[in-house]
């Protein structure tokens, strides 16, 4: 596919954003945090069009509750 072809985002990638953002909120990060949420949130409502879903705010709450279980040391299974 050329660069001029259109362009898809899994809802997997929302997820793993997602999950790096929450991590980073665990380290108190907040500045970093706030701009990776901001940019986040305006890449889901500028191309909902082009996100594969199953559904976004699943992702983002899978995304949350995974990193809070890799910050526990808390195991997961899907």
């Amino acid at each position: 596919m050329d660069c001029k072809g259109p362009i898809f985002l899994s809802i997997v990638s929302i997820h793993e954003i997602q999950k790096g953002i929450s991590l980073l909120q665990n380290k108190v990060a907040t500045t970093k945090t706030s701009a990776l949420e901001i940019w986040l949130t305006g890449l889901r409502t500028g191309h909902v069009d082009k996100i594969l879903e199953f559904d976004v705010k699943a992702a983002v709450a899978s995304g949350k509750i995974e990193a809070r279980a890799l910050a526990t040391g808390t195991a997961l299974a899907w």
